[in-house]
């Protein structure tokens, strides 16, 4: 019975359900570019470009609790290849929930924002959402490959 319990513990240990705060923060980061898309039809924005401001709202209050429920799996990781690829997944999706806060950011100043800065903030997220598909298929593939669902 104790050899049973030890296989199972160590079944358990090695594998499982990807932890829900993981896959939420992903479904929350995958709604930024989306976001801005939907919210700001065209960059650079004129004048009278609207601005779906609460899409943007929505989407960056999302990933940012996503994060900040998901960087406590840090603590829980044992396993040192898992833990850096999650930190490095963790690090990208700040990382881009930073330049999406700008363009929020940019777009919600007085006056509209300088052409040139807003098709350079609009590269940016498109830098920084590859790095996050790029870190989170390692992510993720790791995960498959330990045995995670």
């Amino acid at each position: 019975m104790e050899m049973l319990i030890a296989v199972l513990a160590l079944l358990q240990q090695t594998g499982g359900r990807i932890p829900g705060d993981l896959l939420l923060l992903d479904s929350g980061m995958a709604g930024l570019f989306d976001a801005y898309l939907e919210a700001v039809p065209e960059c650079p924005a004129r004048g009278d470009t609207p601005v779906r401001f609460w899409l943007l709202d929505l989407a960056g209050s999302r990933a940012s609790a996503g994060l900040r429920n998901a960087v406590r799996l840090v603590r829980r990781t044992r396993d040192s290849d898992l833990r850096s690829a999650l930190k490095s997944y963790l690090w990208t999706c700040s990382a881009y929930l930073d330049s999406f806060s700008d363009v929020r950011e940019m777009y919600r100043a007085p006056a509209p924002p300088d052409p040139a800065g807003a098709t350079e903030a609009e590269d940016g997220l498109f830098e920084r959402d590859e790095a996050w598909l790029d870190a989170g298929s390692a992510l993720f593939a790791l995960l498959a490959e330990e045995g995670w669902r």
